[in-house]
């Protein structure tokens, strides 16, 4: 779900500048990397340490701290959305460790295969079709139409 995740990130910064009509390469790059943070735990406890709504808190009042609100809803959404995507995977997350160990999915996608595809394929149209609405609405302003 690499590239899925990846994706994710970049559909949410797009849908974020469409609905703020602002496009922002800091939130861009930090859509990215927060669509990915989650998988540092690939090596320690994966899907459980960063896979949690208790560091997706963090993650949160960090980023809101750090630039805002606009910025915090921009990182935590990429954040959850990783976290999103794993739970309908078989492996599902362990979304209340440490507490619980006990790990959630819907068993809906497979790694790699034809759903996690598809996701990723939607995703990126979909993020294309923002961005091109958007670039359509700036190019009309800046021509008077």
């Amino acid at each position: 779900m690499k590239k899925t995740h990846l994706v994710a990130g970049i559909f949410l910064w797009a849908l974020f500048s469409y609905l703020t009509k602002s496009l922002d390469v800091l939130f861009l790059a930090a859509a990215v990397l927060a669509s990915i943070a989650p998988d540092l735990d690939l090596r320690i406890k994966h899907r459980a340490l960063l896979h949690n709504i208790f560091v997706l808190a963090v993650v949160a009042a960090g980023s809101w701290f750090l630039q805002g609100l606009y910025f915090a809803i921009i990182v935590s959404s990429a954040y959850f959305s990783h976290i999103l995507l794993d739970s309908l995977t078989k492996a599902g997350v362990a979304v209340l460790f440490p507490l619980s160990s006990k790990r959630y999915g819907l068993r809906l996608v497979r790694n790699g295969g034809l759903a996690d595809k598809s996701l990723c394929v939607l995703l990126t149209l979909s993020s294309v079709v923002l961005l091109l609405q958007y670039s359509k609405e700036i190019l009309s302003q800046f021509l008077g139409l």
